[in-house]
């Protein structure tokens, strides 16, 4: 009697979960549904968010060209010759190809510090030290032409005729 009453038992468990198996089932497709419907969304909005990023770098390119427009234009004429002159060769950069570019597949070149020597400093002339003695000599020659005209040297450094 007991050994039926436990059967009986099982069988009702049983049949219980049969019954919740269905039900479980559904909800699992419908956790799938939902799952690939978010993985849709996510991937239309990763590919708004690149044509965001490109846009934005488009509007930044502009900008700066705008900005080298109006110093060429309004700049000192000094900036005005930053442009491409005639007869110089352009760099031929693309902006799509540096938008391939990765900036991680790149070399890294070892710098270098350049050494500057020192510049002498001119000495130039400088002026006499006022504890040395000054003696003014006046020099005439002789026997000049009685035409020739003698020019007189004052101490005070003035030429007089």
């Amino acid at each position: 009697m007991q050994f039926d009453a436990i059967l009986k038992q099982k069988d009702e468990i049983i049949q219980q979960l049969q019954s919740q198996i269905n039900p479980l089932k559904n909800l699992v497709e419908q956790l799938l549904a939902e799952v690939k419907l978010l993985r849709e969304q996510n991937a239309a909005l990763l590919e708004l968010i690149k044509e965001k990023d490109k846009r934005i770098q488009k509007l930044e390119l502009v900008e700066h060209q705008y900005h080298q427009l109006t110093k060429l234009v309004y700049g000192r004429s000094s900036e005005k010759t930053s442009t491409a002159l005639p007869g110089q060769l352009s760099l031929g950069i693309d902006a799509e190809l540096v938008e391939a570019c990765n900036i991680n597949d790149g070399q890294k070149i070892e710098s270098y510090t350049k050494i500057k020597s020192e510049k002498k400093k001119h000495p130039g002339r400088n002026e006499i030290p006022a504890h040395l003695e000054r003696k003014y000599i006046d020099i005439h020659p002789e026997n000049l032409p009685a035409d020739a005209r003698t020019l007189r040297y004052n101490r005070n450094r003035t030429i007089g005729i």
